[in-house]
């Protein structure tokens, strides 16, 4: 009678034993649950505020960037010409198409690449202010070289990528 007693509480331990790794691995896994659960919201959270920030992303930005008049690269002694002049007072009025055709007439120059640029952009023509873009971005001596930072850089490519859709 005392060995079937023995027997109970051994079997008792076992099957104690059992439940006690049985629930671990259950807190365990559900732990896991709740860790995965909080990756996956934090993840949802930064794409809708990703796409929140894209959607609302305009062109006025790499519209507004201030001119700067001096002195043409090309010539250091040439003044502003007037038509120069009149494609700035146009893009300042978003009157785009106009700036394009003052500015078709003009020699080539670094404020042409810039207002082209500026007048591309505003009429939300990426592929046609693209080469300006690729123009001014890669010759280190553009006077404007400079205004085109890594922010210009990144609104530039998601406008770019923004117009395709």
């Amino acid at each position: 009678m005392e060995t079937d007693n023995y027997k109970k509480d051994i079997q008792l331990y076992f099957l104690k034993q059992e439940v006690t790794d049985i629930r671990s691995k259950m807190k365990s896994s559900n732990g896991s649950q709740r860790h995965l659960i909080s990756y996956i919201s934090v993840a949802v959270t930064l794409f809708i505020a990703s796409m929140l920030f894209i959607y609302n992303i305009d062109n006025q930005y790499l519209i507004n960037e201030e001119i700067e008049f001096g002195t043409f690269r090309q010539t250091e002694n040439s003044t502003i010409s007037n038509q120069l002049e009149n494609a700035h007072a146009y893009i300042l009025k978003q009157e785009y198409a106009k700036a394009i055709e003052l500015l078709e007439q003009e020699q080539d120059s670094d404020y042409k690449d810039w207002f082209l640029l500026k007048s591309f952009v505003g009429l939300q023509n990426y592929q046609l202010a693209s080469p300006y873009y690729d123009r001014i971005l890669e010759d280190h001596e553009h006077i404007y070289h400079s205004k085109i930072g890594l922010k210009y850089q990144a609104w530039f490519k998601i406008l770019r990528i923004k117009s395709r859709f």
